[in-house]
């Protein structure tokens, strides 16, 4: 058998992706404890949120949200295929993986949101404390 490694994507992706799990994982665990750590982890999520949508419209092609992100008709018939054992293969996300990834943002960036409008209303800190 044959195989040979494609790289899908790029290092920006990668990287983001990593810096992302270990973000959210050292906000999660600190809970508030140290803050300052706590909250800078949630300042680095929320710039790499940032960072990863941009990259979503101006990086390379399975970068792009236009090379994965699909309507719900199609994520829910390649999961149902799945079931089936007859989805197609996608070189990058399958239409579930996009709604996936689409659904993964919009939680972290909900989740940095809430936690400045926490902040600003129990310290009057951070970027929405004007607000």
């Amino acid at each position: 058998m044959n195989t040979q490694m494609i790289r899908v994507w790029d290092p920006l992706v990668r990287v983001v992706h990593w810096l992302l799990v270990i973000g959210f994982t050292i906000g999660y665990v600190t809970e508030g404890d140290p803050m300052w750590l706590h909250v800078w982890s949630g300042y680095a999520v929320a710039s790499l949120v940032v960072l990863r949508v941009i990259w979503g419209f101006v990086g390379p092609q399975h970068a792009r949200f236009t090379d994965f992100v699909t309507g719900p008709a199609k994520a829910f018939g390649y999961t149902g295929g799945l079931i089936r054992r007859n989805s197609p293969r996608f070189l990058g996300h399958s239409p579930a993986g996009g709604a996936m990834t689409v659904a993964l943002l919009l939680g972290l960036a909900g989740i940095c949101v809430t936690g400045m409008m926490t902040l600003a209303d129990a310290g009057n800190a951070g970027p929405l404390a004007g607000w």
